[in-house]
Formats: structure tokens, C-alpha cells, sequence
């Protein structure tokens, strides 16, 4: 067991999330953007709420207006304090915990605010969302940074001194492996989802 974190592109305006902002029943769904996204299977059932039903048809007509927003997707997986302690200053100085966010790095990895509190993920945390400007910006510092200039920051033993989730300094240059790869992956996400002047649903499941 564990808590993975995700990131999905979302259009903007997007009636989906707006909706979901005040109906607190449509609200409880939207951690399931995501599989609903990419999920083929046929989604109607007997068993089906009408809410339900409701957010899944939401959530259809997101991709008809949108194709391929469901590819517009990534996932950490178990990563992501890992890479937040390499892209905050602030998480490396211990002012802020895994679900901060303060600098623009933690913003990357948490969101930029969190959506209000009935719109919770499977587990309970809060879902967070950046907006498409913020995006923008985000996307930007993303591309000023390098492999290189995580490496300078890369300390495995302050990394377990400080409580980074799910990271042991004797596995240390096996992660730096799979982290590289999950910088690559999450930066070239978010200049994709830029490029589609989109904002992105942040949700730890």
C-alpha cells in the first residue's frame, strides 16, 4: 500500500470541475476523471447513481470536445516527495511537508490550490488543480531545469533524515534512475498540456 499522485489535463473553461466545485455529490466523483478518461469498458449500470451517470457523461462529452485529452496524463506513481525535494528549495530546507505548496517547485508536484474540501480522492486527500496560466508558468521553469541540476540537489541521506516518502539512501542511485525518468516524463506532461492552454487536476490516490 501507498499513496501514488497523478496528473491530468483538464480544458479551460471545464464544466466538469465547475460543477463539481458546488455540487458536492458530482464532487465525490471527480477523483475518478482520470479512469473514466481512459477507461473502454462500458461505463452504464443498473447499479448506477444518477450523479454518477451524470459525471460519466461529463466526463464523454470532455472527450468528444477534446480528443486525446485522456492521453494528456501522467503518474508518478510513489515519487512524487521525491521530486519535490529536488525541485523546492523549501521542501529541502523542511519548511513545508509532502502536501505543501509554497514555491513554484511544490506547486509542480502538489497543484497550485486545493479545490474545495468535499472534492477528495479514494483515500481522503484533498484534489488540487493549477490553472492554465499557472500552467504555463510551471511549464516554463520545467524547461529551464536539467537532470544536472537535480543531481546538484540530490543528497540521499538528508533525503531520509527528512522523511522523503517512500525513499531508502541505500537504494539510492537504483531511485536516481527512475526519478530522472520521472522528471523527463512529468516535464515533457507539462509542456504538452501547456502547449493546449489547459490547467491540470492533481490527485494523490
Amino acid at each position: 500500500m501507498g499513496l501514488d499522485r497523478e496528473y491530468q489535463a483538464l480544458p479551460e473553461p471545464c464544466q466538469l470541475l465547475e460543477q463539481a466545485k458546488v455540487d458536492h455529490e458530482l464532487g465525490e466523483y471527480l477523483t475518478l476523471t482520470s479512469f473514466n478518461l481512459s477507461s473502454r469498458q462500458e461505463r452504464r449500470s443498473p447499479r448506477n447513481s444518477p450523479t454518477l451517470e451524470m459525471f460519466q457523461k461529463m466526463v464523454q462529452d470532455l472527450q468528444w470536445k477534446h480528443p486525446g485529452i485522456e492521453k494528456r496524463y501522467y503518474d508518478v506513481q510513489r515519487r512524487q516527495d521525491s521530486l519535490l525535494y529536488l525541485l523546492s528549495g523549501d521542501r529541502r530546507n523542511a519548511r513545508v511537508g509532502m502536501g505543501s505548496a509554497n514555491d513554484i517547485g511544490s506547486e509542480i508536484i502538489n497543484g497550485a490550490s486545493a479545490l474545495p474540501s468535499h472534492i477528495r480522492s479514494g483515500q481522503g486527500f484533498p484534489l488540487r488543480y493549477s490553472s492554465a496560466k499557472e500552467v504555463q508558468e510551471m511549464a516554463s521553469y520545467l524547461e529551464s531545469r536539467t537532470i544536472d541540476d537535480l543531481r546538484k540537489v540530490f543528497d540521499p541521506v538528508h533525503m531520509e533524515e527528512q522523511g522523503v516518502y517512500k525513499f531508502f539512501a541505500d537504494w539510492a542511485e537504483q531511485e536516481w534512475e527512475f526519478l530522472c525518468q520521472a522528471f523527463e516524463g512529468l516535464k515533457a506532461f507539462y509542456i504538452e498540456v501547456a502547449a493546449y492552454q489547459e490547467g491540470i487536476l492533481v490527485n494523490t490516490y
